[in-house]
């Protein structure tokens, strides 16, 4: 029976490789984007949840994303 399944696996890996692979010419390219890359490196910054039931502590993880964007502004690019 282990025989079996190894033989019905081997066949099903080996079709899956053969029909199913990527073409090679399907690579991204700058004509294909739809958006251009932009000239400088940008970073996002997802804001933080409150995950608690006090809306007090909205305050908390707004300040937290606040200062993450705060000290990523103060940081030097080099290119």
């Amino acid at each position: 029976m282990a025989a079996i399944v190894i033989v019905l696996g081997t066949i099903t890996l080996a079709i899956w490789k053969t029909y199913f692979r990527p073409d090679p010419g399907d690579v991204a390219s700058v004509e294909k984007m739809a958006f251009l890359l932009p000239d400088e490196p940008s970073i996002a910054v997802m804001p933080f949840v409150n995950m608690s039931d006090d809306p007090k502590q909205e305050f908390l993880s707004d300040g937290i994303t606040e200062n993450i964007i705060t000290a990523l502004s103060k940081v030097p690019v080099y290119l």
